[in-house]
């Protein structure tokens, strides 16, 4: 992988493709650019893909700090400047979903669009109580309570089982510091309505069969979303299905591209 340091932080990325319109792939808690595998092969033969490993995360430096969302996004417009990245597709996996979400609101000049994928946003009461709790789990670094409370709200009975033996092991490698931190700032201390209100690009959400958002919140926030769901695959649709989710990206880019021609009229939308 290829990696370049901000203020003595290195961070690692995959760059690949061709000239043109670009895609910058962000992944979830716990992972890397890997889960965003099929896509990246998909899409390097038209676009400019860039995939990340955020700060804390894969082959990127994880110093012991507060990893907030937007510590993450401002990592990621740093990114884009020193590669000349404008106006990209930007898409995120769960927590990464939002960190473009926190990115498109703090830059709004950065990204054309945003997709999030099974990203969490609006947590009922009862969930929130479970996110405290895992959180104090893995303060305590008991990942064995963490994958049993989660697993099944993250796999479904068909979902490939050697893909998730590999998502297991991968989150099994992260730091734990980075893990209890970015997992509390990305759920029950993350102020979704206050970056919906501000964010003014065109927004998709994927869900998977459980989606972990409050969709009709979701939509109550930002009105012109759209909302997909991915049939028959759990938490990690990107590789469970790629075909669909590829096929879903796609489309929202060709909608997206037109959305943007009335730009003016989004942008004044109320919030």
């Amino acid at each position: 992988m290829k990696q370049l340091t901000r203020d003595g932080v290195r961070l690692a990325y995959e760059e690949r493709g061709v000239e043109g319109n670009a895609l910058l792939f962000i992944h979830g808690l716990g992972f890397d650019h890997t889960t965003f595998a099929p896509q990246i092969a998909h899409f390097e033969r038209w676009h400019r893909v860039v995939a990340v490993d955020l700060r804390g995360h894969g082959a990127s430096d994880a110093p012991r700090q507060d990893y907030t969302m937007q510590v993450l996004a401002e990592d990621l417009a740093w990114l884009s400047e020193q590669l000349n990245i404008e106006r990209p597709v930007v898409v995120g996996h769960s927590m990464g979903g939002n960190v473009a979400l926190t990115l498109a609101a703090l830059y709004p000049d950065l990204p054309s669009s945003i997709t999030l994928i099974d990203s969490l946003l609006f947590p009922s009461l009862e969930m929130r109580v479970m996110l405290e709790e895992l959180g104090k789990a893995l303060e305590r670094a008991n990942l064995g309570e963490v994958r049993g409370k989660v697993e099944p709200l993250f796999f479904l009975p068909s979902d490939d089982a050697a893909v998730r033996g590999e998502m297991t092991a991968v989150f099994s490698r992260a730091s734990q510091h980075v893990l209890h931190s970015a997992f509390v700032q990305h759920t029950v201390m993350y102020d979704a309505a206050t970056f919906t209100a501000a964010c003014k690009v065109p927004v998709a959400y994927i869900g998977s069969a459980k989606p972990l958002a409050d969709l009709a919140a979701l939509r109550s926030a930002i009105p012109e979303v759209v909302i997909a769901q991915t049939l028959g695959s759990g938490h990690f649709s990107p590789v469970m299905v790629p075909d669909q989710i590829n096929a879903m990206i796609a489309r929202f880019i060709t909608y997206a591209a037109a959305t943007n021609s009335l730009q003016p009229q989004y942008n004044n939308r109320s919030v």
